[in-house]
C-alpha cells in the first residue's frame, strides 16, 4: 500500500522536472534590441537624418544605378551612412527600401522597387558596409512622397531607416 503514494509522488516529481527542462530549451534567444530613451533618441535622431538622403535617378521600370548617380551619393551620402551605422544600436539594421512611381496601367512594379533596394544595397557592401548591418525591401508604390502625384517620377527612390533586426 505504500508504494502507490510513493511511486504516484515520484512521478509527480519526474514529470514537474521533464516539464520545467523542456520549457527551458524551447525559449530561443531573442536578439537584443537595446531599448530606452536614449536608444529611442538615437533611432528617432537617425532616421530623421536619413529621410533626408534617398537614392534618386531612377529610370522608368529600371534599378540601374546611373553612374552620376553612384559618384554623387558615394561622395555625398555614404559617409553619413556609415556614421549612422557606427552609432547604431545593438539590435537593429539599416533598412534600404526600394519605392517607385504607380504605374499608369496595372501591372505591379514591387519587383522593380526590390530590385532598386537591392542594387543600392549591394553599393554599400561593395563600398565597405558590413551585410551583417543591413537589410533590404521593395515597397512598390505603397509609401509615397507626400505632396507630390504618387505617378511623379520623383517617387522612383531608394530609402533609409533603422529597423530592429528580426
Amino acid at each position: 500500500m505504500r508504494k502507490i503514494p510513493v511511486l504516484l509522488l515520484s512521478l509527480l516529481v519526474a514529470a514537474l522536472f521533464s516539464l520545467g527542462c523542456a520549457q527551458k530549451q524551447v525559449k530561443k534567444e531573442e536578439p537584443k534590441v537595446q531599448s530606452g530613451f536614449g536608444t529611442e533618441m538615437i533611432v528617432k535622431a537617425s532616421n530623421e537624418k536619413l529621410a533626408e538622403m534617398p537614392v534618386k535617378g531612377f529610370s522608368a521600370d529600371s534599378a540601374k544605378l546611373k553612374k552620376e548617380v553612384v559618384k554623387d551619393w558615394v561622395k555625398d551620402i555614404l559617409p553619413a551612412v556609415r556614421e549612422i551605422i557606427s552609432k547604431m544600436p545593438e539590435g537593429y539594421k539599416l533598412q534600404v527600401t526600394g519605392h517607385v512611381a504607380k504605374p499608369r496601367y496595372s501591372r505591379s512594379k514591387k519587383p522593380v522597387s526590390t530590385m532598386r533596394a537591392r542594387a543600392v544595397y549591394r553599393e554599400l557592401v561593395k563600398n565597405g558596409v558590413p551585410k551583417d548591418k543591413l537589410t533590404y525591401k521593395g515597397v512598390g508604390y505603397s509609401d509615397p512622397v507626400p505632396d507630390i502625384g504618387i505617378s511623379d517620377p520623383r517617387q522612383r527612390r531608394v530609402t533609409f531607416k533603422l529597423v530592429p533586426s528580426t
